[in-house]
């Protein structure tokens, strides 16, 4: 089992391959967990990683699925950029949450 620092550094990494929903997406994942895997991180933290993501957003496949489900969230607001941002966003508070030590 990978160490919560080991899958802080999977999610950091991972948004350098994430796109920003701006332009052409050269090099850069729509997807969360398609950017976890072109991170050069240790495998088991990246499966670990990956199902972090998937165990948040079941019952839903995909991030954008999970996120318009959201009371929070209005249809008209889900463009290409906002759910690229909202990705964004969560992998930095995923970051946070496993950079702290658990209690």
């Amino acid at each position: 089992m990978s160490s919560r620092k080991e899958i802080a550094d999977v999610f950091h990494k991972a948004k350098d391959y994430l796109w920003d929903g701006k332009g052409l997406m050269f090099g850069q994942n729509e997807f969360i967990c398609h950017a976890i895997s072109r991170t050069r991180t240790d495998w088991y933290a990246r499966r670990e990683a990956r199902k972090i993501v998937m165990k948040r957003i079941y019952p839903f496949y995909t991030f954008d699925s999970w996120l318009s489900q959201q009371p929070s969230v209005k249809h008209k607001d889900m463009t290409v950029e906002r759910v690229q941002a909202h990705r964004r966003a969560w992998l930095n508070k995923l970051v946070a949450e496993f950079s702290k030590k658990k209690a």
